[in-house]
């Protein structure tokens, strides 16, 4: 028997995040999930705040909607909707070194190249190393600079761009190789196999 759709509080802070997230939300309607969405409209003048994943106050206030609404993940987008940030359903803050984890760990399970390329900026947290740093492991992980900027142009290089699987930030920027190495919240919300 199956139980309750699964319940996600969409925190856009009236950036585009809602209105360009609804085409995936009906998709994943489709797949047993509902949507609650928090300042929905675009405005920018931001009435809430600055809509920025990486602002405690707002995913403190993201934490507090979810348990309100008793939603089991809580997202948050930036104003253009590239960045994440997560929640889970007691209001707490999935760090985006966790979000990474679990993502990368999700596209190992398909992997195909022989030796996958993992890059992560250096703010982000000893996790990953622990993770995939390891020496009898078959993957890579590169630290880059901060700014996503440069982490789209190393996945780029040519001495790179075959072996990337997955790129990400402290800031919430995830990184799709498979998309052109686009940074991009709605992915990173809608990655489930």
């Amino acid at each position: 028997a199956s139980g309750p759709p699964l319940k996600a509080l969409i925190a856009a802070g009236n950036g585009v995040g809602a209105v360009a997230f609804a085409p995936l939300a009906e998709r994943l309607r489709a797949k047993g999930l509902s949507f609650i969405f928090l300042h929905p409209e675009p405005d920018g003048d931001f009435p809430h705040g600055v809509p920025n994943p990486l602002l405690r106050e707002q995913i403190e206030e993201l934490g507090r909607e979810v348990r309100r609404h008793k939603a089991d993940l809580g997202i948050i987008f930036d104003g253009d909707a590239d960045r994440a940030g997560f929640v889970d359903c007691e209001g707490r803050e999935i760090i985006p070194s966790q979000v990474f984890a679990l993502v990368a760990q999700q596209k190992l399970l398909r992997n195909c190249l022989s030796k996958p390329l993992l890059m992560r900026n250096l703010c982000c947290s000893q996790l990953l190393s622990d993770l995939f740093a390891k020496p009898e492991s078959d993957i890579e992980l590169l630290d880059t600079p901060v700014g996503h900027g440069q982490i789209k142009q190393l996945m780029r290089h040519p001495k790179f761009r075959e072996r990337i699987l997955f790129a990400g930030e402290h800031s919430g920027h995830y990184f799709y190789p498979e998309f052109y190495s686009v940074d991009s919240g709605f992915l990173t919300a809608g990655k489930q196999d």
